[in-house]
């Protein structure tokens, strides 16, 4: 598994597909609204995680929606991202289903 960080940006509206086969380690930068993360290529293995970097440019919004994601307690509403242009939030996933759902966990948020 690659552990090189891949630049990804929004465009206004659209989603934002992240490609395991290139990288454990996701950047995206939101310059614009996202409407959904697509995960492409996980592992086959059973078991597979990514960790997802996102840096605001603006004051942008994105839904957890296109991939089915698990967030603690069993909580079935993601957290916010933070929405202040130069802040950063990070997350790590884990699947232990080849990629069929993903478990979400923040590792900070509103960071510089």
């Amino acid at each position: 598994v690659s552990s090189q960080s891949v630049g990804i940006s929004s465009s206004p509206g659209t989603g934002v597909t992240l490609n395991l086969d290139y990288a454990s380690v996701h950047v995206l930068t939101l310059t614009g609204n996202v409407s959904g993360i697509k995960i492409l290529n996980p592992s086959q293995s059973q078991l597979c995680d990514f960790t997802l970097q996102i840096v605001q440019s603006g004051a942008y919004s994105l839904l957890w929606s296109g991939t089915s994601f698990k967030w603690p307690s069993g909580s079935a509403s993601a957290p916010t991202i933070t929405n202040v242009a130069g802040r950063t939030d990070t997350f790590k996933f884990l699947s232990t289903n080849s990629g069929s759902s993903y478990f979400g966990f923040v590792l900070g948020q509103n960071s510089y």
